[in-house]
């Protein structure tokens, strides 16, 4: 068992007085009013704890919530936003239990009077059984053509497109993918879509085959893909011969490791930063960053390893200026970054690792040097989370013997949310 962050962030709009939902999972924070289409149903049962959200503007003039949901049910973690207030709010005192089989997501309602925008909602998730992390792509993808494929990323936004190499994560952790869940709100399909895993360019076992017109909640639980370290992991989606639109809402894995590792990652960002700027971002979702570094710290919550930045660059103009994008913990910039020459694009990757305390702030940052024109793109992005292994139990220990080696989870979910 160990801890995970389930992590969704965004830039999603709450207006005054409104209820929404969002899923519970490492991805985007897309949100929606329609709370079937934001549950993802767990396979693994574990715990949900240490709720955390940052509000970073709010022109509510009464009290806003956000809280957990577990089958269509408020759930135990639950946060109370005061009219006008910003900043940090957790709930560290209760807990949810999750059970196989429980559909799980949170939800936010809005105060009176203004709105309300979050950049983080997230809460740690400890599975029963080694170390399993939610990975999402929420949003609106859709699927038309006669025999075509798209691809989506394993994290991140649910757009899909034709090009696998902007859909795709690069992960640095081995470990088992399993427990495919989709949810397609729309099917104007003639004939069966076929939907599943999508491992280093080849389709992966994981797969769900949709009936022409068929809408609701599609699993693979019986199939799973073994991840090496360095496998290029996204969805992919394939029409058949018939016509018509098909629109996804989520599509959704669980990730399984033994040695308390985890992945977290931003696909199809398509975040653009000039010459001279310095923007900072979330860990996890699509984000166009921003400049006050507060309002994408997430804070950790338990002591965890940080290692193997993946960056990919899709567009670079500038002529002279290098990028540099780094882990930052509490404000200062760790040993894990990567620096880009003007003009590289394609991927680039750092194998360093750094400590982070429970107590610490997270988040990146990407400065592009002054001198010259142009600017760069971010495209996507991941790294390595790992809880350190507990040190073993002194020989003869009367209740652990020789000692076993575990570690934490963690579920965290950036969203933004914002109103008119």
């Amino acid at each position: 068992m160990a801890q995970v962050q389930t992590v969704v962030g965004g830039t999603d709009l709450t207006p005054a007085g409104a209820t929404q939902f969002f899923a519970l999972a490492v991805g985007d924070s897309a949100n929606d009013t329609t709370e079937a289409e934001r549950e993802i149903t767990y396979q693994t049962a574990g715990t949900l704890s240490d709720f955390f959200v940052r509000v970073t503007a709010n022109a509510t003039a009464a009290a806003s919530t956000v809280r957990t949901r577990i089958n269509g049910g408020n759930g135990n973690l639950s946060v109370s936003i005061a009219g006008a207030a910003t900043g940090i709010f957790e709930d560290t005192v209760n807990t949810d239990s999750v059970s196989v089989g429980d559909e799980v997501n949170t939800q936010s309602v809005a105060g009176a009077g203004g709105s309300i925008t979050f950049s983080l909602i997230g809460a740690l998730f400890d599975s029963d059984v080694n170390t399993v992390t939610r990975l999402a792509a929420p949003g609106n993808g859709f699927a038309s053509g006669t025999d075509s494929i798209s691809f989506t990323m394993l994290m991140g936004t649910g757009v899909t497109a034709s090009s696998e190499e902007d859909n795709r994560l690069k992960v640095r952790t081995a470990g088992t993918l399993r427990d495919y869940f989709l949810f397609v709100a729309t099917n104007g399909r003639t004939s069966t879509t076929t939907l599943g895993s999508r491992i280093s360019g080849s389709n992966g076992n994981l797969s769900v085959s949709v009936g022409a017109a068929a809408t609701g909640v599609f699993e693979d639980t019986s199939s799973s893909d073994t991840i090496a370290v360095g496998d290029y992991v996204g969805y992919r989606i394939s029409t058949g011969s018939g016509v018509g639109t098909l629109g996804t809402r989520v599509q959704s894995v669980e990730f399984e490791t033994t040695d308390n590792g985890s992945v977290m990652g931003q696909g199809r960002m398509n975040a653009t930063v000039n010459v001279g700027d310095s923007f900072f971002f979330v860990l996890s979702g699509v984000d166009p960053g921003t400049t006050t570094e507060s309002e994408r710290e997430l804070l950790a919550r338990f002591d965890l390893d940080v290692s193997d930045l993946w960056v990919r660059i899709t567009t670079n103009t500038l002529t002279t200026a290098a990028t540099t994008i780094t882990f930052r913990i509490s404000g200062v910039d760790s040993t894990v970054g990567v620096s880009i020459a003007a003009g590289a694009t394609g991927e680039f990757e750092d194998t360093d690792s750094d400590a982070v305390l429970a107590t610490d702030l997270i988040n990146y940052d990407v400065t592009v040097d002054v001198g010259g024109t142009g600017n760069i793109t971010l495209m996507n992005r991941s790294i390595r989370l790992a809880a350190p292994a507990a040190a073993p139990a002194p020989a003869g220990d009367p209740l652990f013997g020789a000692g076993v080696a575990m570690g934490p989870q963690v579920v965290a979910v950036p969203i933004q949310v914002s109103g008119y």
